[in-house]
């Protein structure tokens, strides 16, 4: 039944081997080879039968594989050259268009490594990124993409020309759509394997791909993430995390998203990206703002997503703490320095704070003994950030700034305020670490939820002190008093020892008992001078 277009993709064969001089002869075997693509891309049925032919595809590929591009050079013309390109290009859009239905059997056949190299091999003659190079490589990446949806076959062995393949794109100089998507696809099919992701990570042009062209180049040019990671990058006061909802992506950054959340949850990942950190901030931030915006932006982890996750995040977080420590015992007040702290700090901790909704992640903070770290970054934090309330108008209008210490005293030495506050747009610098305490607050009522040794941890680390101390309205740090509020109530719910050291607080008028009320509790003095933290919501019951 397919004699006819065995003999076709025969005749094809013999062109790609012989090289012809005469043009005709290229152009004849296409209008014999076009109305089989035609058809197969429009006929369900016979593009079925032909994809489930083995000897078609095995045809296919020794066609391929037995072109012999050194005659072209040979001739040195250009005009053959063409139509030697072209011809291979029908033969793609015929496979790309069989393994729609069929991905089996071409990849039992290693025809994605055979089209790679064969690529290789025509750009290798002259870049030209001209229609009918582009228009191959288009075909090719669809090919792949196709051939690698249910399961990737990586081989090592051509790893070099499969690097080369995948660079296509950055120098390119017309990304269109029809050029970035189905690379795209591709890439993210690709990124499932395990072991093309570890050896990429080991690729000098890895985080040209990564950081160049899926960050720099598609995210910002070609998506709209790029409008979510303008407000993440932002040193202001904005969200805690960042909600994507799935009906305003486009195609392109579905994929995008799937991309980074792929990688985030690969164990390379963690060394590649530590190793960044420690020779290239400006592309680490980049990369951690994209990780914060996906991650944040979904509840769908496994437990092993969510422990390989936090093995990069967790090992950041404590160099960030180091790094705020130093920060601060050398009292420089210095933006250029802060700024790379706070940002990949906020990231971190906006992370952590979403994930921490898993029972797993809490698992793992306390197997790591994360509140030994986490209370004495929140005690350094309290000791040198600068209460900030803007007075407001009835327009909103800033009126009146006032700064105070953790104490409560005003702040009245201009120089350190300045460091700290553009009064001309009204917005604290990132030398104040504005909403670093709210995540760190956040962190610790969620680890306290229920869990006395956690509870008891924070006592004896006097985080509950701190905690109890940001029950005030800051606008370096909004939803502070509520969140503190919240955090309170998980502190003392079921704790004898820690509600007794609130009490004893309250007595001496270091907690006030608006502060107490809202949390659910409140105080009381027995006859004989004991001093009593009762819940609220137990006397009702």
């Amino acid at each position: 039944m397919l004699s006819e277009e065995n003999k076709v993709i025969d005749k094809v064969e013999k062109i790609l081997v012989s090289c012809p001089y005469n043009e005709k002869l290229y152009q004849e075997v296409l209008q014999e080879l076009n109305p089989i693509v035609i058809r197969t891309a429009q006929d369900e049925e016979y593009r079925n039968i032909l994809a489930n032919s083995y000897s078609i595809w095995k045809q296919l590929k020794t066609s391929l594989e037995n072109c012999t591009l050194e005659k072209i050079i040979e001739l040195c013309n250009e005009e053959h050259l063409y139509w030697y390109t072209r011809t291979i290009r029908g033969l793609i859009i015929l496979m790309r268009n069989l393994s729609a239905n069929n991905q089996d059997i071409p990849r039992e056949l290693s025809l994605q490594n055979s089209v790679v190299e064969l690529f290789v091999k025509i750009v290798s003659l002259k870049l030209k990124y001209d229609d009918i190079e582009t228009s191959t490589f288009i075909a090719i990446s669809s090919f792949l993409h196709n051939v690698t949806k249910k399961s990737v076959v990586f081989d090592r062995s051509i790893l070099k020309s499969l690097m080369i393949f995948l660079q296509y794109p950055l120098e390119h100089p017309e990304k269109k759509h029809d050029l970035l998507f189905p690379y795209l696809l591709y890439f993210v099919n690709l990124i499932t394997n395990e072991d093309f992701l570890y050896y990429f990570f080991r690729q000098e042009q890895c985080t040209k791909i990564l950081y160049n062209f899926f960050i720099l180049e598609m995210i910002k040019n070609h998506s709209t993430l790029s409008h979510y990671l303008k407000n993440i990058s932002k040193e202001k006061n904005v969200g805690s995390s960042i909600e994507v909802g799935e009906k305003e992506l486009t195609a392109i950054d579905m994929a995008l998203v799937r991309l980074f959340s792929i990688l985030a949850c690969n164990e390379s990942f963690c060394g590649y990206f530590e190793k960044l950190k420690d020779n290239d901030i400006p592309k680490t931030i980049d990369i951690l703002h994209v990780m914060q915006l996906v991650i944040t932006s979904s509840d769908r982890w496994d437990k092993f997503q969510l422990t390989t996750i936090m093995m990069w995040c967790y090992n950041i977080f404590e160099k960030l703490a180091n790094d705020v420590t130093t920060y601060f015992d050398r009292d420089e007040e210095d933006e250029a320095k802060a700024g790379p702290i706070y940002q990949q700090l906020y990231s971190i901790l906006d992370i952590l704070v979403s994930l921490s909704k898993f029972q797993h992640v809490l698992e793992f903070l306390n197997s790591y003994g994360f509140l030994s770290k986490l209370v004495p970054l929140l005690k350094l934090l309290q000791d040198n950030l600068i209460r900030v309330n803007f007075t407001k108008d009835i327009s909103e209008k800033i009126t009146k700034v006032k700064t105070t210490d953790s104490v409560g005293n005003e702040i009245l030495e201009n120089k350190k305020l300045l460091k700290r506050i553009d009064y001309q747009t009204s917005t604290i610098k990132s030398t104040n670490f504005p909403e670093i305490k709210s995540f760190i607050i956040e962190l610790l009522a969620n680890l306290s939820y229920k869990n006395k040794n956690n509870q008891d941890k924070i006592r004896e680390l006097h985080g509950l002190e701190i905690v109890l101390s940001n029950c005030v309205i800051d606008d370096n740090d909004p939803f502070i008093k509520e969140k503190s509020i919240v955090c309170i109530r998980f502190l003392l719910e079921g704790n004898p020892d820690n509600q007794r050291i609130v009490a004893q607080l309250e007595a001496k008028g270091a907690v006030k008992d608006k502060d107490l009320e809202e949390a659910g509790y409140e105080v009381k003095v027995s006859k004989e001078g004991e001093i009593k933290l009762t819940s609220k919501e137990k006397k009702e019951e």
